[in-house]
């Protein structure tokens, strides 16, 4: 027999009667307690956001308003390029990925028009760099070249990436192109990087250091950059005085980005400075690659907040993992190798993130845990890759040294 319509239960009704008892097992007496909060004045503080989250809301609260976003107009093509640039200024210096969705999202009605403005193609490059798509950065920028030959950021960018996937040669001819486009230290820093990571190490922080005086008309971000290059060099030469003096330079300047931060916390770990760095790490917006520093400082000084870290960084990398997001296999293999001390599974992680980049840190960090896990075919690897790349960092070739002496 048919009944009514009217007297059948609804679906959602019968599957909220269903699952009710179980959620009334879930209200804790404290919950049952609990009464709303109700400030008596509009301007009562209910709640204080960290630190870093305020500072971005009243930083993005002074970013105009876009019209229509996705209808593309000559209007809004500085706005969109000043927003987007602005977005990945806050993902560098807060570590904050929202930010580089942000820039995604603004830049991607323009990406939809026929042929995307070149400074647009540059910025969606500067993206997938910061998502270290790579291969997709290097597309993007091609494009733009072709469409502007000698554009310097498009020529600085591609140039850094190709570092940092370890194409040296093709790297070089980008910096080339930038002398006499830029400032002489820019395309200078740009060549010495270059040649600095190809075989000429001390030969390439000489340079620098004779124009480094030449700097009063760069950025605050070029000047960073400039200086924490050099910072690298002479800690790869085992010059740790000259590394802290640069690298302290580079801190010291307005709004110093993630990675000198991750750089300058490396150079402590790496000459032991333990106090120092967990007192540096407490101080600055809390990365990925910062908190497993912290982790490992907190265990070298016996600190109680260990397993709050490390809790903390199995959480992070577990939603990584979840989403699918690899750009942080090197803070992993780092976490796996001198906090957990599982060098079996922080070997495959460096294998797996050096063959996506190898910038010094990467290649140190993956011999490490092959010497650790006694994988003498990845020691090999990375040995002959060194001496055909001409790659040179005195870190490196000590612990070398060592594993051929016990040999």
């Amino acid at each position: 027999m048919n009944h009514p319509a009217h007297n059948r239960q609804p679906l959602w009704q019968m599957i909220l009667h269903m699952l009710l008892p179980m959620l009334l097992l879930t209200i804790t007496p404290a919950l049952l307690a609990a009464k709303p909060i109700r400030p008596a004045l509009d301007d009562t503080i209910v709640e204080r956001l960290p630190k870093q989250h305020r500072v971005i809301a009243a930083d993005l609260s002074m970013l105009p308003t876009l019209g229509n976003r996705n209808t593309p107009t000559n209007n809004s093509l500085r706005d969109t390029v000043n927003r987007t640039r602005h977005y990945l200024a806050l993902a560098r210096q807060y570590a904050d990925p929202r930010m580089v969705g942000f820039a995604q999202s603004t830049l991607a009605p323009w990406l939809n028009t026929p042929t995307p403005d070149t400074e647009i193609l540059v910025l969606q490059a500067l993206v997938k760099q910061a998502d270290h798509h790579f291969p997709e950065a290097l597309q993007f920028l091609d494009i733009a070249l072709a469409q502007q030959p000698g554009h310097v950021q498009a020529l600085l960018t591609r140039a850094s990436i190709l570092q940092v996937i370890g194409n040296y040669p093709a790297a070089l001819r980008d910096c080339k192109q930038l002398v006499n486009r830029v400032a002489t230290i820019i395309s200078y820093t740009c060549i010495a990087t270059t040649t600095g990571l190809s075989g000429q190490l001390a030969k390439s922080l000489s340079v620098l250091q004779r124009y480094i005086d030449n700097t009063d008309n760069l950025s605050h971000e070029q000047f960073r950059w400039v200086i924490s290059s050099m910072a690298d060099m002479a800690e790869r030469l085992n010059n740790p005085a000259l590394a802290a003096r640069y690298y302290q330079a580079a801190i010291a300047e307005k709004q110093a980005d993630n990675y000198i931060n991750e750089a300058y916390a490396e150079f402590l770990l790496q000459t032991r400075q333990y106090p120092q760095l967990l007192e540096f790490t407490q101080q600055t917006p809390p990365s990925d690659g910062l908190l497993v520093k912290r982790a490992f400082a907190e265990q070298q000084l016996g600190d109680a907040n260990v397993p709050a870290t490390v809790k903390l960084l199995k959480q992070r990398f577990a939603r990584a993992d979840a989403r699918g997001d690899q750009k942080h296999l090197r803070e992993q293999a780092y976490f796996y190798l001198h906090v957990l001390k599982k060098p079996a599974k922080a070997l495959t992680l460096a294998r797996q993130n050096w063959d996506h980049q190898r910038e010094p840190m990467d290649t140190l960090l993956y011999f490490q845990a092959a010497l650790e896990q006694q994988d003498n075919n990845a020691i090999r690897t990375i040995k002959h890759w060194m001496k055909q790349s001409g790659f040179q960092d005195e870190r490196l070739a000590r612990l070398m040294l060592n594993q051929e002496n016990r040999l």
